[in-house]
């Protein structure tokens, strides 16, 4: 059996020594990208949800507010 031969013993630790961190780097670097997308995302939809949320009751006042306007304008209350 060559792989337990005494000359190549320390040689796994030498690789894990050099995988090792940049196992842990791309890791650290995956997560970094995800949390980032993660609030772009998250801004993304809070400025969305701003600018299409509205109130029906202003919607139903502003609406009686055209129709009494319209009605004026064509003299229906004078």
């Amino acid at each position: 059996m060559i792989f337990w031969n005494r000359k190549s013993r320390g040689v796994f630790t030498v690789e894990a020594a050099v995988i090792f961190p940049i196992i842990l780097f791309v890791t650290a670097l995956v997560i970094e990208t995800a949390v980032s997308q993660y609030d772009a995302v998250k801004t993304a939809i809070e400025d969305v949800s701003e600018i299409t949320e509205f109130d029906p009751i202003e919607v139903l006042e502003i609406r009686e507010w055209a129709e009494q306007i319209t009605e004026t304008v064509k003299g229906g209350e004078g």
